[in-house]
């Protein structure tokens, strides 16, 4: 498995072009994979959601939501740390913030601001359904990227 990975480091961009190769030629194929994929991989979250002890889940939001905001690598530091939006939460208020909103009751915990436009702070943020967060939205890809010149990935 390491030996794979290492590959696929070293020689990314031909196996990325491979893969683009392949799918192209097997369209049939596609389809019912990717269906077959998201299952396997919706599945295989939810087992290791299920595996993090109750008390500790919390620590997976924190982790999350201080990557998005504060690493330029991340997938959506555009709509996060990119928007100048701040990380401002250490681990013990987001854990006195969990226990508070009772997040170890929901199906689904997600962090969520409530003014969407300001900081991760005590103030600012609670816990809510995954499915009500989804919900909100604060603007599509492009119309943020023309304002402040930030580049979706």
């Amino acid at each position: 498995m390491r030996d794979r990975r290492e590959y696929y480091k070293q020689n990314r961009r031909r196996c990325i072009e491979y893969s683009r190769l392949w799918r192209e030629n097997h369209p049939e194929y596609n389809r019912e994979f990717a269906e077959k994929h998201q299952a396997k991989r919706l599945e295989n979250s939810k087992r290791f959601y299920e595996k993090i002890k109750l008390s500790e889940r919390w620590k997976l939001h924190w982790k999350a939501a201080k990557y998005r905001c504060n690493n330029p690598n991340s997938t959506y530091y555009h709509c996060y740390g990119g928007r100048g939006i701040k990380f401002k939460l250490t681990l013990t208020e987001v854990k006195r913030i969990w226990f508070r909103d009772k997040a170890y009751d929901l199906k689904e915990p997600s962090i969520d601001r409530i003014n969407n436009d300001g900081d991760y702070t005590v103030n600012n943020i609670r816990f809510i359904e995954r499915r009500k967060n989804k919900n909100y939205k604060w603007r599509t890809r492009n119309q943020y990227s023309e304002v402040n010149n930030v580049k979706p990935r």
